[in-house]
């Protein structure tokens, strides 16, 4: 069995289908400026270190 094949056995398993005909699918704009305010926002602000994992 494939990497693939195993993943989504699991995911079906979970009641999950993946189905890759949605990869094809394009990123609205709206999701790609919010993208890029969250990594800005993140460089002027970073994160605590007490959050952060090891």
């Amino acid at each position: 069995m494939k990497v693939v094949e195993k993943n989504i056995t699991k995911a079906s398993e979970r009641g999950m289908i993946y189905n890759p005909s949605l990869d094809d699918l394009p990123v609205p704009q709206i999701a790609l400026e919010k993208a890029e305010k969250a990594k800005e926002t993140l460089r002027k602000y970073p994160i605590p270190s007490h959050f952060k994992r090891n």
